[in-house]
């Protein structure tokens, strides 16, 4: 079902959040699948849902920079530089993350890509799921991110229990910041 974007939108995804469901929802680049990442029920229903291969960390958006507090084990001077500089905007940045997220999150890598959306209406929704989702593209494994929300839909293999509306222009391609060897990479899709 696709609802418009307001409080009780925001309100009902929380709830569907909470109880370890999965949420199809517009970000400022393409439309993404948000569950609790502190859920490995919940985060193994979206690699299910989207035919992901092992080895492929997930993702997360957050609604403020404070955060990260609880996703990261460290922030180094480099994260400090571009998440002031950059943020909030379409940039991934990684770092070390906590032992607490799910092996499915980090891929066994040991760190966890984080965004801080660029959009308020994503913002607060995240916000309202706790301060941090899942935001895997809305598409099966291998095809192309899904832009309109019917190709989010994307039948009963790839159904949503809720879809939020979003009004955040599509951005084409983000960046990518590896903290590690601190490099900047641009990446489309």
């Amino acid at each position: 079902m696709m609802r418009s974007d307001n409080s009780e939108t925001r309100k009902l995804a929380a709830e569907i959040v909470a109880n370890g469901g999965l949420i199809a929802f517009r970000t400022d680049t393409f439309y993404g699948l948000g569950v609790d990442p502190f859920s490995p029920h919940a985060v193994a229903r979206i690699k299910t849902l989207k035919g992901r291969e092992e080895g492929k960390p997930i993702l997360l958006l957050i609604s403020d920079i404070g955060d990260t507090e609880r996703l990261l084990q460290s922030k180094s001077t480099a994260f400090d530089h571009f998440s002031k500089k950059f943020w909030p905007g379409p940039l991934t940045i990684v770092a070390p993350a906590v032992t607490e997220l799910p092996l499915a999150i980090t891929a066994g890598t040991g760190t966890v890509g984080l965004r801080l959306p660029d959009v308020e209406n994503v913002r607060l929704l995240v916000r309202a799921c706790g301060g941090s989702l899942t935001a895997t593209s809305a598409n099966p494994a291998g095809r192309e991110p899904a832009a309109p929300a019917v190709r989010a839909r994307g039948g009963d293999r790839h159904h949503a229990e809720h879809e939020c509306a979003r009004p955040a222009a599509r951005r084409r391609g983000d960046l990518a910041a590896g903290l590690r060897e601190a490099r900047v990479a641009h990446r489309t899709g």
